[in-house]
């Protein structure tokens, strides 16, 4: 692969990965085309743009954006697994209960016991086990929609 080769990858792959980072607009067809492209492929045309810089049409120069392997690693597995999800995004979903239903002692948490057993609980004041458990769910993406929800409906109150 050569640098004209990646400039179309990496800006399909950029689009996307920052469409997950809540900048910019994206359609069903950047999706597609960045879930055709193998990782190996991203990860390569991603090296080749790393400092990558042009010279523009009215003068000065374009900079290209790059980013890591690991955030590669993971929009590769968000596109092909909706289910997918990070730590951070469950601590997330947390921070929002916790927000959301202030009057719980000490917040809340997610167990995740083995492969499609998710459960959100209100932890005891001592923190160390579950006061209530909210929602036994199949999939982080149940279990996020279930927190939604809930505040969702607590909003409304």
């Amino acid at each position: 692969m050569d640098i004209e080769q990646a400039k179309p990858i990496h800006s399909k792959i950029m689009k996307v990965l920052m469409h997950t980072q809540g900048i910019g607009e994206i359609t069903a067809a950047d999706v597609k085309a960045v879930k055709e492209t193998s990782l190996s492929n991203m990860v390569l045309a991603n090296s080749l743009m790393d400092g990558y810089q042009e010279g523009s049409k009215k003068g000065g120069f374009k900079n290209y954006v790059s980013t890591t392997d690991k955030a590669l690693a993971e929009l590769y597995i968000r596109i092909h697994d909706e289910d997918f999800m990070v730590a951070n995004e469950f601590k997330e979903i947390c921070t929002a209960m916790d927000d959301a239903f202030e009057d719980t002692e000490n917040g809340h948490g997610v167990l995740i016991d083995g492969s499609g057993h998710y459960s959100l609980i209100e932890l005891t004041r001592s923190g160390d086990c579950a006061e209530k458990t909210l929602c036994v769910v199949h999939s982080a993406r149940d279990l996020y929609d279930y927190a939604k929800s809930r505040i969702n409906e607590a909003e409304l109150v």
